[in-house]
């Protein structure tokens, strides 16, 4: 009787332990469920859009898949929709929706592309100055870079778009790796 009666104080003991540390499945579950009624302030995003206030295009960001981990690198799928994007210019997975993806871009021209051209070569990388003149098709008439370029610009997801700045003399030192990196953004992002 003495050792039936040591052996249910040891598993109560265990048992408490347990459930005090750590949640059960169904505790877990019930809070997920409950978390999707919860509600939330009126806020800026009310409708799911944002606003770039520096091209005044509106967007709208949605996450389809995530799957929670135990660090701070989110696993999502997540597409976005940006205003004033032509549905003949996308044709991806996600129709005029474009996956929301670390990268450059910006705006050039379809005869010229990403290279630069002239006598400076194509590595737009080392020499990063505007893509220049571009002539139209039938060749009389001819836009200056102003007119359509407005930078290239780094789009980073949850942060928006950047423009990628050349590092001047006077700008904040880059890391210190043994490399030199003499584009930056305002948002401090060192590329080479």
């Amino acid at each position: 009787m003495v050792r039936l009666r040591a052996l249910w104080v040891a598993v109560a003991t265990i048992s408490a332990c347990v459930s005090a540390g750590a949640a059960t499945y169904y505790e877990e579950q019930g809070q997920l469920i409950r978390g999707g009624r919860s509600v939330a302030a009126l806020g800026p995003n009310l409708f799911g859009d944002k606003v770039n206030l520096y091209t005044g295009a509106t967007e709208f960001v949605q996450t389809d898949v995530s799957l929670p981990g135990n660090d701070a690198l989110p696993i999502a799928v997540t597409r976005r929709l940006s205003s004033g994007v032509a549905a003949q210019e996308v044709s991806g997975l996600f129709g005029r929706w474009d996956l929301d993806l670390p990268r450059v871009q910006g705006i050039f021209s379809t005869r010229n592309g990403w290279s630069i051209g002239g006598a400076s070569g194509n590595n737009r990388c080392s020499n990063f100055v505007s893509p220049g003149t571009v002539r139209g098709t039938n060749l009389s008439s001819y836009w200056d870079a102003p007119e359509y370029w407005r930078g290239s610009m780094l789009y980073v997801p949850g942060q928006g778009e950047t423009e990628i700045l050349k590092r001047a003399p006077f700008s904040p030192p880059g890391p210190s790796d043994g490399y030199t990196y003499p584009l930056l953004t305002r948002d401090f992002w060192n590329i080479r």
